[in-house]
């Protein structure tokens, strides 16, 4: 963004400062939202308080609808994409309806502030034989690859795709989770709301193969996590995503995330007369609108069915 319009040098108003760091505090200790969510939040509500001190508002009482107009309308002017600007939206009137709940305002400007609808991009999903080249990327590579890497990423990528795992529910499981019991994984998801995911025969395999890679390694590790590097150390976010990453380009793929895993799992179950209410519960999804995303993917399936099977199509 122009410096004109976002000094990222000019100093934020201490209570600016105090009011953001008490809503970031809120979310992750009484709303246990993840530290990904967190980071947004700061940075978004960070930058629109360095937006209102620019402007002489060094305090958010001082805050009105017009200038929250304002601030929306630069973005716009910016040219930040609808799905960023409703983003930071979300942020800020979080950000109010904390401020009024906590006393330190007395009206909530963000309440009149419509939100714009947002078009949904369909999300990237694989076919079946798609998915099954990926995860054979991760056996093929053995003059390149030790035996622990390659069963670690073949469980990493079975797993994805058996339970629809986000990356940070996947970092978080335990060897303690799949020993106890092999075929049910009790997760913690967003909001610390915790939900029961199965395991497919297949990923169960890849586990156990894994295991006992990983035992012969004689890795010393002083914590319980599952998916660990060759010195111990666990896998975190980015490390995940460059697995996958990884094997995708192995296998002629591009632009193949975890999350398209996520999505290949909820729409390969749909297409396989999965209802919709059962995905939602396996993907935990707090609302059904969310899950609906998939629908469409499962309607293009349907038509291409009836296009090709029909007597008199």
């Amino acid at each position: 963004m122009p410096a004109s319009t976002y000094p990222e040098q000019s100093k934020i108003h201490p209570v600016w400062i105090a009011c953001r760091d008490e809503l970031l505090h809120y979310l992750a200790n009484v709303r246990h939202v993840s530290d990904h969510t967190v980071a947004g939040y700061r940075r978004d509500i960070t930058q629109y308080a360095r937006w209102c001190t620019a402007f002489g508002i060094d305090h958010p009482q001082e805050v009105t609808l017009s200038v929250l107009r304002a601030w929306i309308g630069q973005l716009s002017r910016d040219g930040l994409s609808r799905a960023s600007i409703s983003r930071k939206r979300s942020a800020i009137r979080a950000f109010h309806k904390r401020l009024v709940e906590t006393g330190v305002m007395d009206h909530d400007p963000s309440q009149r502030l419509g939100t714009p609808k947002v078009h949904r991009d369909h999300p990237d999903t694989l076919r079946r034989d798609q998915v099954a080249a990926l995860i054979a990327q991760a056996k093929a590579h053995g003059d390149k690859d030790s035996p622990f890497i390659q069963a670690r990423d073949t469980a990493i990528l079975e797993v994805l795709y058996s339970t629809g795992l986000r990356v940070s529910e996947l970092c978080a499981l335990t060897c303690t989770q799949v020993l106890e019991r092999p075929n049910v994984l009790r997760v913690m998801g967003k909001g610390r709301k915790e939900r029961q995911v199965l395991l497919g025969e297949p990923a169960q395999q890849a586990i156990r193969t894994y295991l006992t890679h990983r035992s012969a390694q004689n890795i010393s590790a002083n914590h319980d996590l599952l998916f660990i590097s060759p010195k111990g150390t666990p896998l975190d976010r980015s490390a995940i995503y460059r697995v996958v990453d990884k094997r995708a380009k192995q296998a002629g793929l591009a632009n193949v995330s975890p999350h398209t895993l996520r999505h290949s799992f909820a729409t390969h179950l749909l297409e396989g007369g999965a209802d919709l209410r059962s995905v939602q519960e396996l993907l935990g999804h707090d609302v059904l609108a969310t899950t609906q995303i998939y629908t469409h993917l499962t309607t293009d399936h349907i038509r291409d069915v009836h296009a090709s099977a029909h007597p008199r199509r």
